[in-house]
This record gives structure tokens, sequence and C-alpha cells, in this order.
């Protein structure tokens, strides 16, 4: 009897540390599936007007990434076929999703343009990058006559 007492003290003690242990990424106590959202990226003053600009997410779920409206004027996202979008989505990927940013060619004097990018996955959602366009510097030149 008292072997197999010893044994159920063992079966608990298990049961309970294995409950007691982290759960894995993306995962919540109850098993489902919770969205894992990337880092912030970052990039202040550092976009000029042309650039292409990239970044990598990796999804675990179904996701869209969006931009503001008042930043479309200057920022569009660009899918897979080259063609500029509002919003792009796709699903869960073990491997990483290059999201490709276009930047308007007009320069700007007065004004620094920024743009946030959000992920959406899961009914949550997070600014995943911050873009700055910085305004072009006025010149003023006088010349002797």
């Amino acid at each position: 009897m008292k072997r197999y007492l010893g044994f159920l003290y063992i079966a608990v003690a298990l049961c309970l540390v294995a409950s007691c242990q982290e759960m894995e990424n993306g995962e919540d106590s109850k098993g489902d599936t919770v969205p894992v959202f990337p880092e912030t990226v970052v990039v202040n003053n550092e976009v000029k007007p042309g650039d292409e600009l990239e970044f990598s997410i990796t999804p675990n779920m179904d996701w869209e990434i969006s931009i503001p409206e008042e930043a479309m004027q200057y920022f569009k996202l660009v899918d897979g076929n080259g063609r500029y979008r509002d919003v792009i989505s796709g699903g869960a990927s073990e491997e990483p999703v290059i999201i490709r940013i276009w930047v308007s060619p007009i320069e700007e004097y007065d004004n620094n343009r920024s743009c946030s990018v959000t992920l959406t996955m899961g009914g949550e959602s997070r600014t995943v990058a911050e873009f700055v366009r910085p305004a072009k510097l006025r010149k003023v030149e006088v010349y002797a006559a």
C-alpha cells in the first residue's frame, strides 16, 4: 500500500510541475493560439524620398498589415506582385514574411511625414514599424552683385 501511495504522490507532483511550467510561445493556458507580435522597428529621419523600405515579420496566425489614411499620400504598402496597397494580409508562416513600403519621391519642404505600420492578428492590433521622412531643408543663397 505504501508503494502505491508513493507512486500517487509522485504522479501528483509531476502534474503540478508540468502545470506550472511556462506556456509555449503563441499559446495561452488553455492551449489556444495567441498572437506573437515582433519588436517595433523605428526609423527616424533616415527615410529618403523614393526609398523602398523593408522589414520582416513571422506571423503565427492570419494577419493584416495597414497604414493610416493620412500617411497614404507619402507611404504605400507593396504586395508580392509589386502593386501598391493600403492593406495587405496573409496566413500564418514559419518563414519570415518581408513587408515592403514605398516612399513617395516628391520632396516636402515644410513638414516631416510619418507612417505607423499596424499589424493585426487574432483581433489584436499593434504598431510594428514607425518611419519618419524628414522635410527637406530650405536654403537661401545670397550673391554679391
